[in-house]
């Protein structure tokens, strides 16, 4: 009798252990959904449009939806669908959410966590939050909000531009162009993201940037040049270009000391079209010899956005008429490709706050 009396109690302490479990898990689910859509975000009926989707399709219900976006630090909102159990994680949208944000789907509904950082002025921002590499929209000072690609390694680099099948014709943009930029942004886009935006990214902080070219030889070897201290400035001065010291495996093309320093260096010069010409030189614009937008003195020993070669050889404009290649200094003269001097197959400008992991 004294054992079956024990087994009894022992019975009787699981259920009660189970149904305490059960309801800690219920008000853990509570807690977590009341944490979870407290913000400026709960409440709006229809889905919700964002600068980054990442969509998950029959999630079965609101709290694996919220689930999914507890899982990211980057996660500042999601919608979810009744109907269709659609689950959208927004990783970055506005404070305030305006009526032209939202669509007319009914039977979606939007839910935003208890926390908000701010807008992302660029992709550092996001970096520190722990976002993945994506495309996002920055909130740069003084500029209207634009797309960038974020490569997260290293500290959360700002793609300002990116080259590698000529799909653009770079060539052929005018200042008109290059201004507010062109392309697609994205790791497989090409795209000139605009020169204002490059003055807004790289003069709102109010400390040094760094910037970083990623070269592709046409012999499959990547090279690499840094330099700090980077910023434009803005179209009343012609985005001037300031530039300082020189670090990496591509070879300085910039300040150029290895090609009479005095005539190409590029600190402290002007951005030229084929249309504004505002290079060193008195008889010739360099943007348009070159089929260029960049940065001349007398003229460049660099310019990246030029006709793409896809057969990866440089035709310089004294001995082709058909001129084309993207080119970087001793990159492209001393490794030489199939005999001939070397063009650029693929180039990454990004740029991010200096001395930041």
């Amino acid at each position: 009798m004294r054992l079956s009396k024990i087994l009894k109690e022992i019975k009787a302490g699981s259920m009660f252990l189970r149904e305490a479990l059960v309801f800690m898990v219920g008000i853990f689910k509570f807690v977590f959904c009341i944490e979870i859509t407290s913000s400026y975000f709960s409440g709006k009926v229809g889905r919700l449009s964002s600068n980054l989707n990442e969509t998950y399709i029959s999630v079965g219900s609101t709290i694996s939806c919220a689930k999914k976006c507890m899982r990211s630090q980057c996660c500042f909102s999601y919608s979810y669908s009744k109907n269709t159990e659609e689950c959208d994680i927004h990783f970055v949208v506005p404070k305030e959410v305006l009526p032209t944000d939202v669509d007319s789907q009914a039977d979606w509904m939007n839910f935003g966590r208890g926390r908000y950082y701010g807008l992302p002025r660029d992709c550092y921002d996001l970096h520190t939050w722990g976002c993945p590499d994506d495309v996002y929209t920055v909130y740069p000072a003084s500029t209207t909000p634009f797309k960038v690609y974020c490569d997260m390694t290293g500290g959360g680099w700002t793609f300002i531009q990116r080259r590698f099948n000529g799909s653009i014709p770079f060539h052929s943009k005018l200042w008109s162009d290059y201004k507010v930029g062109f392309g697609i942004a994205s790791k497989t886009g090409e795209h000139w993201i605009g020169n204002d935006n490059i003055h807004s990214l790289t003069t709102q902080r109010g400390s040094g940037m760094e910037v970083e070219f990623e070269l592709k030889h046409p012999s499959g070897g990547w090279y690499y040049a840094n330099y700090k201290n980077f910023y434009i400035e803005n179209e009343a001065n012609w985005y001037r270009l300031w530039i300082g010291d020189y670090s990496g495996t591509a070879g300085d093309a910039i300040h150029t000391p290895d090609y009479y320093p005095a005539k190409k260096d590029l600190n402290g010069r002007y951005f030229s079209t084929s249309d504004e010409d505002h290079d060193a030189t008195n008889t010739d614009n360099c943007a348009d010899s070159y089929k260029a937008g960049w940065w001349y003195n007398k003229c460049s020993a660099s310019w990246l956005n030029a006709v793409y070669s896809s057969d990866g050889m440089f035709q310089p404009v004294s001995t082709h008429p058909d001129y084309r290649g993207l080119y970087w200094g001793k990159l492209s003269l001393d490794i030489k490709y199939n005999g001939t001097y070397a063009s650029i197959m693929e180039t990454i400008i990004k740029i991010k706050p200096m001395d930041v992991e």
